[in-house]
């Protein structure tokens, strides 16, 4: 699996799959990775991004309905709560299946991680760990 490092280009900078240069990893992340301009918040829309990520992984994670039904149901609740209103849920599993981070069969709601969203959700962890650590050392 690749890390920002691999592209991480001589001056600083970093190239995405397509050959884009991008000033930072921040902007690398909004703009090559998840296909946003760069205006706003891309840190912050990093970390939202992450933390749906992340928490379909944990529900993934070998905890099928059939097999965990308690962590199944546990880890749901936990993405559900991660939202404010169903709406912005359903949004979100309309583009990460858009994107090709996400796959699902009859239901939207019952999706899983590609392999595709697996590299997605461990780049962006390397950015939210590499900004939680320049914060703790800020303090």
């Amino acid at each position: 699996m690749k890390t920002l490092n691999d592209y991480k280009d001589e001056d600083g900078g970093y190239v995405d799959e397509a050959g884009c240069h991008w000033q930072d990893a921040e902007n690398f992340l909004q703009g090559g990775l998840l296909g946003f301009c760069c205006c706003g918040d891309p840190g912050d829309n990093a970390r939202y991004v992450h933390g749906a990520l992340k928490l379909l992984h944990e529900r993934s994670a070998g905890n099928r309905p059939s097999a965990l039904p308690e962590a199944w149901k546990a880890a749901t609740e936990r993405f559900e709560a991660y939202f404010s209103c169903a709406r912005s849920r359903e949004f979100m599993l309309y583009w990460l299946d858009s994107k090709g981070f996400t796959e699902h069969g009859s239901s939207l709601y019952d999706c899983w991680l590609t392999k595709k969203g697996d590299q997605a959700l461990a780049l962006l962890q390397e950015f939210v760990d590499a900004e939680d650590a320049e914060d703790r050392d800020n303090e």
